[in-house]
């Protein structure tokens, strides 16, 4: 046996110990890469009963916080989560760095490459597909670096427990020697941010992230950084650009979904919105809060739209935030008065016809019925099955809006005034609106010479 071969011999033993005496989290979707992951790592010297695996981010997350594992590997796409999220948990639970490891698996090179980005927080990554010996080859690599790191890794942790123990000017200190130790400093730049954030230099701190950000573009804390910097500067059109990034080249789950989408709707750039909506529909579990965003968010680009004159895009997106509403009858109306303000009351009439059979008895319904009929038919219909509602006890400040004015329009002032009195008293706070609508001037001459005498 020549000396190389012993040397390896000798490696691979020192491994299989490492390995033995630790707890393994493998959290994979998929479970053929889960079991395969599994025996690739008993046969190089894992214990069994120390391997798990699970399915879904959120058993992983709960698995994260109570057994507190000291290797996690992690597929890159986790549903509608990204494995990425799992890693400040994971430093949560294992503070002490040097004997765990967080190791990314992903299917494809672009995905390699955003795996990258996030530089050292991720120890290792492992493209699919991989054999014992690839496999084995990267983590002992990844192990050796852990246990016998560069002293710019050193000098990064060394800083990081400064900041831990709220000692923030010499951890600074630390961050700005660790810089002088690499030709690519990106994480002391980080670091020495967000220390500098602790210390409530925002200013500072964002200069360093833009620093290591020149070094590495798509440096994931880096990145993040930036945008909080930002955010708390009240610079929202430069944290949108950043935050637009960010989503661009890292899975936008929906918790970064929700905040893009604000962001776009606050500094107007509605013309993104589209983009963030097909990626909401490739996002297989969403969330309320989710839903609630983009169907506000998509009501607002489609009013855009239609103020624009790009009819067609516009009615598109009314009616894609119709059917990602659902039953969530708060965003169908307002989508519906929306397009009876904007007139295009046909439309409204379809979007109607999604509310759930059991509410079409309600005062919502009832009252945006009317108002769509008023849009669509003679003022007589519309006067007449107004005046039914309110005798069937139907009090809302729709259904008066819309027979004052339409009786106003028919020339029936006294009636006008009567139901606006009415109103008054229901809504006093409203007294001057339904007050305005009696007393407009405008009215249907065809309709008045048929019905005014009757209606009267």
């Amino acid at each position: 046996m020549n000396a190389t071969r012993k040397k390896e011999m000798e490696a691979e033993k020192e491994f299989a110990a490492f390995l033995s005496k630790k707890r393994i989290l493998i959290a994979d979707t998929q479970a053929a890469s889960r079991v395969g992951l599994s025996r690739a790592l008993i046969g190089l010297g894992a214990r069994a009963n120390l391997v798990v695996t699970v399915d879904s981010y959120d058993v992983a997350r709960e698995f994260l916080g109570i057994h507190k594992p000291h290797i996690v590997f992690c597929e890159y796409d986790l549903g509608l989560n990204c494995g990425l999220q799992l890693l400040s948990l994971f430093r949560e639970a294992r503070p002490d760095e040097k004997d765990t490891l967080f190791v990314l698996v992903t299917g494809n090179t672009s995905q390699s490459a955003v795996a990258e980005a996030a530089e050292k927080d991720v120890d290792l990554y492992i493209l699919k597909p991989y054999n014992v010996d690839t496999l084995r080859h990267a983590l002992s690599t990844a192990v050796k670096d852990k246990l016998e790191p560069t002293d710019y890794v050193k000098t990064i942790l060394e800083g990081k427990q400064l900041l831990s123990a709220s000692k923030p000017h010499e951890a600074m200190a630390v961050f700005e020697r660790a810089m002088q130790m690499s030709p690519k400093p990106t994480l002391a730049y980080y670091y020495l941010g967000e220390t500098h954030r602790v210390n409530k230099s925002v200013q500072i701190a964002k200069m360093n992230y833009l620093r290591g950000l020149e070094y590495n573009i798509l440096h994931y804390k880096c990145l993040t950084g930036l945008y909080e910097a930002l955010m708390e500067q009240g610079q929202t059109k430069e944290a949108y650009n950043v935050l637009k990034r960010i989503t661009r080249y890292f899975p936008a789950n929906p918790t970064r979904l929700s905040q893009v989408l604000r962001l776009a709707v606050m500094t107007g750039e509605y013309e993104d919105i589209e983009h963030y909506y097909e990626q909401f529909l490739n996002v297989e579990k969403k969330s309320p809060e989710l839903v609630r965003h983009i169907c506000a968010a998509v009501i607002v680009t489609a009013k855009y739209l239609l103020k624009k004159g790009e009819i067609t895009r516009g009615l598109k997106l009314f009616h894609a935030a119709a059917l990602t509403a659902g039953t969530l009858t708060q965003f169908l109306s307002e989508i519906i008065l929306s397009l009876v303000d904007m007139n295009f009351p046909e439309e409204a009439e379809k979007v109607l016809k999604r509310f759930p059979p059991e509410l079409e008895s309600s005062r919502l319904y009832r009252g945006l019925d009317l108002l769509i009929t008023s849009k669509l038919s003679s003022l007589s219909l519309t006067v007449s099955k107004g005046r039914q509602l309110i005798r069937e006890g139907v009090y809302d400040p729709l259904v008066f809006r819309v027979i004052i004015e339409s009786s106003a329009r028919a020339g029936l002032k006294h009636s006008a005034e009567a139901l606006a009195d009415r109103a008054a008293k229901i809504w006093p706070d409203r007294k001057m609106e339904f007050s305005d609508l009696a007393t407009q001037t405008e009215t249907d001459p065809s309709y008045v010479k048929n019905a005014s005498k009757s209606a009267e």
